[in-house]
């Protein structure tokens, strides 16, 4: 059995249908993290 234990191990990419034409009641960010869970990367960009 192989155990993944390496950051690149868990390389998620989210991809999105949304048109960016910079109308409409949203906002469309990219987020890059490294070695920070995602609760805790949110609550960084809260705190800012």
């Amino acid at each position: 059995m192989k155990l993944k234990c390496l950051p690149e191990d868990f390389r998620v990419t989210e991809l999105t249908d949304r048109a960016t034409n910079g109308r409409g009641p949203f906002a469309l960010y990219r987020l890059t993290k490294q070695s920070l869970g995602t609760p805790e990367a949110i609550d960084a960009i809260l705190r800012r």
